[in-house]
């Protein structure tokens, strides 16, 4: 059986309520912030930490990218930022039609807010530079889940089973 599935079904048969309750959400989040740590390491960005909260029935976590500049070729700073961004509730949207947006708990405002301030900083008020490069960017996002969903699966179930990371633990995992 798929070790994220098992880990899932663990939790939600769980005796302890609150860990029942919250195996959906713990699940979700996982993948979701999966899919963005997948996103930078898939660009050579370190992630230094990541973590779910495992003891809530929110559905929510981070994940703290290395700073980018530097690391990307010149000009494609905000493409891989937001195509990272974009690929949390991206891998969530992968597992349709099992999870689609109108099932899906976990909060994606803040991911759509982020993509917002990255376009704004890189184009300003050009509205048509803006609006091609947000065009061009789920098509890439939705590839990259695909081509690499085992990875995001691998790294959902790290976090669904152990929570957090550390710099050095991520290197490990990844």
């Amino acid at each position: 059986m798929n070790p994220l599935l098992a880990e899932y079904q663990k939790r939600a048969r769980s005796t302890d309520v609150r860990t029942a309750r919250g195996a959906d959400e713990l699940l979700l989040a996982s993948i979701h912030e999966a899919g963005h740590w997948m996103a930078f390491a898939h660009f050579k960005v370190r992630v230094t930490r990541t973590c779910v909260y495992r003891q809530s029935n929110i559905g929510a976590g981070y994940v703290y990218p290395t700073p980018i500049p530097g690391l990307v070729p010149a000009g494609t700073e905000a493409m891989v930022e937001c195509i990272a961004t974009l690929a949390g509730p991206g891998a969530l949207c992968h597992l349709q039609p099992f999870v689609t947006f109108e099932n899906i708990k976990t909060n994606s405002v803040g991911d759509g807010m982020e993509t917002k301030r990255i376009l704004t900083e890189e184009f300003g008020n050009d509205r048509a530079a803006k609006q091609r490069f947000k065009d061009e960017l789920p098509p890439r996002a939705v590839q990259l889940i695909r081509e690499n969903w085992s990875v995001i699966e691998a790294l959902a179930f790290e976090l669904m089973h152990r929570g957090k990371f550390n710099i050095s633990e991520c290197r490990v995992v990844e």
